[in-house]
């Protein structure tokens, strides 16, 4: 049983770094944008190249 918890508990503290670390990626994310106007690149299905 104790492996049971110990599994739950690390699974709740690696939960909490990823919400820290998207947490920390927002600004970065924001900047980002704001650097490239939004503009997106988007890979063609068909083609396999990539667009605007």
């Amino acid at each position: 049983m104790q492996w049971l918890s110990r599994s739950i508990q690390a699974r709740i503290e690696r939960v909490t770094e990823l919400d820290y670390d998207i947490y920390e990626a927002r600004p970065t994310l924001a900047q980002l944008e704001a650097d490239t106007w939004g503009v997106a690149l988007l890979e063609s299905r068909e083609s396999g190249s990539w667009c605007f």
